[in-house]
């Protein structure tokens, strides 16, 4: 059995983004949108996530901007989103998921503002479609990068291994099993693969 060492591997790779952030011209700018519940007691998990890539931002060199709502609707905040994507000074956009009060169809109208170039998560309509049409070369979610690295740093074949994907959801589950499924000559068949 292989231990994965997660906080070993982000560390490794914090230093990375850290070295290749210092030769920029500018430091880069992420503007993370965070819209609260409106109830009395607030969403401690979704915070802590948001406040730990604002510190994961800083340590390597990078600006963090969490602008955070208390009820906005769908209209309001598609516009602050058009609003951070047409400003020149932000390289990156994230829209922290859930966004409570409003439906899924709105949300993904509002991710759908989310410049394609600015799209960290990689969740817009534009974005989703690029991954879909453009398989080799596309940006892929975060998550599929950390699964990626994962499996370079402890030299795992999972071409050879029964697959698992727990969770079918789009920021996940989805993306990693769109990844497996791209027409990559050197991937060849996965043994099987089972979203649960």
């Amino acid at each position: 059995m292989i231990l994965l060492d997660g906080k070993k591997l982000a560390d490794e790779i914090l230093v990375d983004v850290k070295e290749k952030i210092a030769v920029l011209p500018k430091k880069p700018k992420l503007v993370i949108f965070f819209v609260e519940s409106g109830q009395k007691d607030v969403d401690v998990p979704t915070l802590n996530f948001i406040l730990q890539k604002k510190r994961s931002g800083e340590k390597i060199g990078a600006e963090i901007e969490i602008r955070e709502f208390g009820y906005i609707g769908k209209e309001e905040l598609a516009q602050e989103v058009r609003k951070a994507g047409n400003d020149s000074s932000v390289d990156g956009i994230i829209v922290q998921l859930p966004i409570p009060g409003i439906s899924y169809e709105d949300r993904e109208a509002v991710l759908d503002h989310i410049p394609l170039g600015k799209d960290v998560d990689v969740l817009s309509g534009s974005a989703m479609g690029q991954r879909f049409r453009h398989m080799r070369e596309s940006v892929w979610p975060p998550i599929v990068s950390a699964v990626r690295r994962f499996f370079e740093a402890y030299n795992i074949d999972y071409k050879k291994k029964q697959t698992v994907i727990v969770g079918r959801g789009k920021l996940v589950g989805s993306a990693i099993d769109t990844w497996f499924k791209r027409p990559d000559e050197d991937i060849g068949p996965l043994l099987s693969r089972k979203i649960l």
